[in-house]
């Protein structure tokens, strides 16, 4: 029995540690982009019932989004049908996971919260996709879309 016996380790292959580092992070911003990646799933998670790990401040940005006129529609939805965080197949078998989906006896709304308005473009396409399958799933309804921007409280039709 070892337990406790210190044991002795090889260092490491030969490695340029200070290399790796700056080829590991050699695109500038990928430190930022990973910490609001993060950040963007806290408010997910926050989103969808789990306000657990979101700061003060990011609670704050969090109610106020959640008070603009343009976003309560989505949270006051009497008589309909809400999906969070729902897993959709498109016509290929690629899975779509949607933030929020309203279905409602005649219409549908996808909801795809993102952080910022920084990456619309991207966002836009999402959504239209999203839209797609769900026309499949919900034929003969009418689908909306829509991106909706936490930090700067605003909705964009898609």
């Amino acid at each position: 029995d070892h337990a406790g016996t210190p044991c002795e380790l090889a260092p490491p292959s030969c490695r340029d540690w200070i290399a790796f580092l700056k080829d590991e992070f050699k695109e500038e911003g990928v430190l930022g982009h990973r910490l609001e990646r993060r950040e963007g799933e806290l408010y997910h998670a926050a989103l969808a019932g789990s306000a657990a790990g979101l700061s003060d401040e990011m609670q704050q940005h969090l109610d106020a989004f959640l008070a603009a006129e343009k976003v309560r529609a989505f949270f006051s939805t009497p008589g309909a049908q809400v999906l969070v965080e729902k897993e959709f197949v498109d016509a290929r078998g690629v899975t779509r996971r949607m933030d929020r989906v309203v279905v409602f006896d005649g219409e549908v709304w996808v909801i795809d919260f993102k952080l910022t308005a920084s990456g619309g473009d991207k966002g836009a396409g999402q959504v239209q996709e999203y839209k797609k399958i769900l026309a499949e799933v919900y034929s003969g309804r009418v689908i909306k879309g829509f991106l909706a921007f936490i930090k700067e409280r605003e909705v964009l039709e898609v």
